[in-house]
């Protein structure tokens, strides 16, 4: 079996000699993070986070692409997913997704 060598924990070599020397600023960059509640405070919940009637669409629509695909291809659940939500095609020691879809059905709530 043919190894590839790999690069990337070779000595690197210097294409220019940098000076050697360390310098600190007196200048202080702060960003603050809001938290939860000033997001809500501020009206953005809606327009930032997915409420629960959107999440069960959301769920909804994904369980009939994946039906849709496995009836139209004549494929597996596993291979649907991948095809539709992945960008590589499954392993043969993914065991998350070995079952056939049971995905509960989501009566979606009004707001």
């Amino acid at each position: 079996m043919e190894h590839k060598k790999n690069n990337f924990f070779q000595p690197v070599t210097p294409t220019r000699d940098l000076p050697k020397n360390v310098s600190f600023s007196n200048l202080i960059q702060v960003v603050l993070i809001p938290c939860n509640q000033e997001y809500k405070d501020a009206k953005l919940s809606s327009v930032l986070w997915s409420n629960p009637s959107e999440l069960a669409r959301y769920k909804n629509e994904a369980h009939d692409e994946i039906k849709q695909l496995m009836e139209a291809e004549k494929i597996s659940c596993k291979e649907a997913i991948h095809r539709l939500f992945r960008s590589t095609t499954p392993s043969d020691d993914e065991k998350e997704l070995e079952s056939p879809l049971s995905l509960p059905s989501v009566s979606p709530t009004s707001p």
